[in-house]
């Protein structure tokens, strides 16, 4: 899911200054970037991770070979004990680590991510993600060419039969009056029809 980034006005225990977050438990590695200046607006990915170091090569290799040109990736580590973030470093470079001496959660994991992402545009993935070439360059399409959306969300496809939509994110969700969330496509063949944004 891909959001406009907004400052957050209230994250209970945490300070940010200057890029850097401190709190009991918590410490920031930091792994430079490349300079990747265009005028397409910056994205953050973060990649929330929790002793996952099986999933994240699949998943980086996918995200850096991304075809659009503006983008940062963040590796927020729930805490880990497998070496994922041992692994990410020496493997990765491009990528910047947020380390988390225990585990914040997922909602936690991806408020630390957002606190340090310099982008004008924030995706949330998991670590168990594959991702096609282009998902980047239509989402922000999509926000940019319309800026009274909130969010964009792509289409997500069973990992092990890639002619199926996934049953938990699909084609997309929504959400009713009464908080109900709902996903469209669960389960179904891939057959063309959510081809074009709705």
């Amino acid at each position: 899911m891909l959001l406009p980034k907004k400052e957050p006005k209230l994250f209970v225990g945490v300070k940010a200054t200057s890029r850097k977050i401190f709190r009991s438990g918590m410490t920031v590695e930091t792994i430079t970037l490349e300079d990747r200046s265009t005028n397409l607006p910056l994205v953050s990915i973060i990649v929330l991770n929790y002793n996952g170091k099986h999933h994240l090569k699949t998943c980086l290799d996918s995200l850096l070979r991304t075809d659009y040109l503006n983008f940062e990736i963040i590796l927020v580590d729930n805490g880990s004990s497998d070496g994922s973030v041992e692994f990410v470093a020496e493997n990765y470079p491009k990528v910047k680590i947020l380390r988390l001496e225990k585990n914040i959660y997922t909602a936690g994991g991806y408020m630390a991510g957002v606190l340090i992402a310099r982008g004008k545009y924030v995706a949330v993935l998991n670590n168990d993600i594959e991702v096609d070439e282009k998902w980047l360059k239509f989402l922000v399409e999509a926000l940019e060419r319309m800026p009274w959306v909130a969010a964009a969300d792509a289409k997500y496809k069973d990992f092990y039969q890639r002619n199926k939509f996934d049953r938990s994110a699909a084609t997309g969700r929504w959400i009713d009056y009464f908080g109900n969330n709902y996903t469209r496509g669960a389960g179904k063949l891939d057959l063309g029809e959510y081809d074009k944004p709705s």
